[in-house]
């Protein structure tokens, strides 16, 4: 990638980070990442490492090694697929020769996977679809929802796909091809628990609130996995705490990695995207670089603007009691009218400042805490991205008393400086989980709950006191790239292809011993042995008119996680002997279709056997005799 952007990074985390004698965990934690890309040549391929090795279908000397091994994986799945029946009827006749059985086979005689091998294009459902499973906390009802990703819609429909890719959804994934949401609930999920619970917080109930506890889930998938696991340790300027907290290592990953994702599922390469960062942190040159901005797209000398983000630093307080009292930030105070529930309102809560208490001390918050980047936009359309929410300040006053400042208005904390401060204040506030203030219904004198004209709930409202600092940190300058593709140049045909059950040869059947999975997932095990029994062996030799014992089985496979080849949880169990007469038909069919790979494994002869002896036993009988 440009200026091998990777390698670079890596670069700039090692001089951030300086190891204690016993090397921290997060140089230890670059180290192996270095050591993991390293390869031999990596000096003498573009000054670095080159990632096109590995991801890139048409790499520099052949196949990426990532779809190697893909193309492995499929061909061996494939090969399985092809071979399953007579695998499975090997297996049958090796075990029973391992258990001193003279006859031993399975029917159907060829047991098939009701599968196919599809399209490539059947792996987006799975890494850009998600699943919300649930049910309704009022009326018990099933929640069930595929969530379609816009991933590649927004990005073939934007004007500006470098400012796109930043601000589209994160793609969770976890979804399945050909939902059916009681049996198909993504394998993730259900394998590794890969899902984010839903939390419905405060229910009423007759005017008592209580916290319900959770209720259903989406799913994701592998790639949010990763790209979420990367933000958990290098951490999200403004998101996610991390260990590394300054680096936008994670953000760039997460945006790029999208991208190459829809590039995979059919979005039109190549597309520009924001790569390199470059930074203006001086306020007035900030301001008059988005200034001439403004004017260039205005008379028409550009059609996007060069402002990618505005960045400041800031906490905000929220607090029950005014600034101008003994009590801010220090006493509780809330509104006298008594609350519908046992409660005593915080001090004071933050963002930045979070901790056990109000003595927090604020230098243990993570950085990226303190990080907000506005003027990020949702469409292009000719904004820009420049956010100046300052204005005009109200100048520096030596010894000035905040509790005398005009409320929505900014102040400049010294002279020249580029900090500021404002407060605000709302007193409609309904409810605050940080401040513990719970949701208060209007009662009558008889304490039922009073009604607007629309028939809702009134509430009594809080009063909220908001104090925030705020930094300026910066303007990002537009620098952006093409972004290139892992499969270009690649027939799409050529790629590998994952392998689902053929819904219409067959599809869930909630009995077992019913339509597809009575079909498909159901087998007979027939084993012969000449050894009797020990005790009145005569009665077996002389019942019997193969002159052997004979020894019948049924087995179901199923799967108790999720309908579908995604989900590797297949089983199988001993059930009852039922329906007897289709057990016969389907032996009967199949005793003239023996074709060479069966009959290599198998004695035509022994088989027919089998068959006029099953002829011989009535399907009454059969059923009698079944057991669990």
């Amino acid at each position: 990638e440009k200026d091998n952007f990777f390698r670079r990074g890596l670069a700039e985390l090692y001089e951030q980070l300086t190891p204690s004698e016993d090397e921290s965990s997060d140089y230890e934690l670059l180290q192996m990442i270095d050591s993991a890309y390293d390869q031999a040549d990596e000096w003498n391929a573009e000054g670095g490492y080159d990632v096109g090795t590995t991801t890139e279908w048409h790499a520099r000397g052949g196949r990426g090694s990532l779809w190697q091994a893909m193309e492995a994986i499929d061909g061996l799945s494939a090969a399985a697929l092809l071979r399953c029946p007579e695998l499975a009827q090997s297996n049958a006749i090796r075990i029973g020769e391992a258990n001193n059985a003279s006859v031993s086979f399975l029917v159907p005689l060829l047991p098939r996977i009701p599968a196919e091998r599809t399209h490539f294009d059947d792996y987006g459902e799975v890494l850009l679809n998600s699943i919300t499973v649930g049910t309704d906390r009022r009326t018990g009802a099933s929640m069930n929802r595929v969530n379609q990703s816009q991933l590649i819609s927004r990005l073939a429909n934007s004007e500006d796909t470098a400012n796109e890719a930043r601000i589209v959804e994160r793609v969770t994934g976890g979804a399945i091809p050909n939902v059916h949401f009681e049996h198909r609930l993504g394998p993730f999920a259900r394998l590794f628990r890969w899902r984010n619970y839903h939390d419905t917080g405060f229910h009423n109930e007759d005017g008592q609130y209580e916290h319900i506890e959770r209720w259903g889930y989406t799913t994701f998938g592998p790639l949010h996995r990763a790209l979420d696991r990367m933000r958990s340790v290098f951490g999200e300027a403004g998101g996610a705490v991390g260990t590394v907290d300054t680096s936008r290592f994670a953000f760039h990953l997460r945006t790029l990695a999208q991208v190459k994702l829809a590039y995979l599922m059919g979005l039109e390469s190549p597309i520009l995207v924001q790569y390199s960062e470059e930074w203006i942190s001086d306020y007035e040159e900030a301001k008059e670089f988005a200034e001439q901005d403004r004017l260039d797209l205005e008379a028409g000398r550009k059609e996007l603007t060069d402002v990618m983000t505005t960045r400041y630093y800031r906490v905000e307080v929220r607090s029950t009691t005014g600034w101008d009292t003994s009590d801010w930030m220090n006493l509780p105070r809330w509104d006298p009218r008594p609350p519908t529930m046992t409660f005593v309102p915080n001090r004071w809560a933050s963002g930045q400042l979070s901790g056990r208490g109000p003595y927090t001390d604020p230098r243990q918050q993570p950085l990226s805490s303190w990080i907000e980047d506005t003027g990020i936009r949702d469409t292009g359309g000719g904004d820009t991205g420049w956010d100046d929410p300052i204005g005009n300040p109200e100048p520096y006053v030596a010894g000035r008393n905040y509790g005398a400042m005009q409320l929505n208005r900014w102040y400049e904390v010294e002279p020249g400086g580029r900090v500021w401060v404002r407060k605000r204040m709302n007193t409609r506030v309904q409810q605050d989980g940080g401040l513990g203030l719970p949701p208060r219904i209007i009662r009558d004198r008889n304490g039922d709950p009073i009604l607007d004209s629309n028939g809702q709930l009134q509430y009594e409202y809080y009063t909220v006191y908001y104090f925030e600092i705020r930094c300026f940190g910066g303007l990002e300058v537009r620098n952006t790239i093409e972004l290139s593709n892992p499969i270009e140049g690649a027939d799409r045909d050529d790629l590998p292809k994952p392998i689902l059950l053929d819904t219409d040869e067959a599809d869930y059947e909630p009995i077992h011993d019913d339509g597809g999975r009575r079909t498909w997932f159901n087998v007979l095990g027939v084993s012969r042995q000449s050894a009797h029994g020990r005790m009145w062996s005569q009665q077996f030799r002389s019942g019997s008119p193969l002159g052997d014992t004979m020894a019948i089985s049924q087995a179901s496979v199923f799967n108790t996680h999720s309908w579908g080849l995604w989900t590797q949880s297949w089983q199988s169990k001993l059930v009852p002997v039922t329906k007897w007469d289709q057990w016969r038909t389907t032996l009967d069919s199949q005793i003239g279709e023996i074709d060479d790979d069966a009959s290599e494994m198998l004695d035509p002869d022994q088989v027919i056997e089998t068959q006029e002896y099953f002829e011989a036993l009535e399907p009454e009988f059969m059923d009698l005799f079944s057991c669990e």
